[in-house]
């Protein structure tokens, strides 16, 4: 071959080669959302337990999906469901169909279709329910401002707000109370 087909063919190699690495190439794109709306990790069917000063188990919780946001420190729960252990007594359940976990683990606020309950061995069950909890795992504490329905095998109680201490098994209802006891 002539130098000059040669240097002719070089010519147009690099020319397409130049051609299509331009046209790969992809300018930066300006985007409306921040950053945060981003999640730094998401865990599937994640479990925790969490541990008192004793080294006994205060709680666990678990969830089909969590993700967390770094620059909100929180993290959403898809079904989140929590147990809170007491000292001899049965422990408290928690469901909801959503939750997040907000003040590095202080605070779980759940919501849709809430449930808490307790079964004891001597079968008295307590249950719970409403649209929205904030619960204090640490403290065994919990509390609504929403509608909420207390059942026990032998009573049903509604109200509107509730604040209640898990491991005293104290409620205290805060307005518009009604209930059904059966003797």
């Amino acid at each position: 071959m002539s130098s000059r087909l040669i240097f002719f063919l070089t010519l147009l190699l690099a020319a397409v080669v130049s051609l299509l690495v331009n046209n790969n190439r992809k300018l930066p794109q300006q985007t409306t959302q921040s950053t945060n709306q981003y999640p730094e990790y998401i865990a599937v069917e994640p479990v925790t337990v969490q541990f008192n000063d004793q080294g006994l188990i205060n709680h666990n919780f678990r969830g089909r999906l969590f993700t967390h946001y770094l620059e909100s420190a929180t993290t959403e729960v898809l079904e989140p469901e929590l147990v809170i252990y007491r000292d001899a007594d049965e422990p408290w359940h928690l469901r909801a169909n959503k939750g997040s976990i907000l003040e590095n683990g202080e605070t779980v606020l759940l919501n849709g279709d809430v449930q808490l309950w307790q079964t004891r061995s001597d079968i008295r069950q307590t249950e719970l329910a409403t649209e929205m909890l904030i619960l204090k795992p640490q403290d065994k504490y919990a509390e609504t401002d929403k509608p909420v329905m207390i059942k026990t095998l032998s009573s049903q109680t509604q109200a509107t707000g509730m604040k209640t201490w898990l491991d005293k098994e104290y409620i205290e209802l805060v307005s518009g109370v009604s209930g059904h006891h059966e003797f």
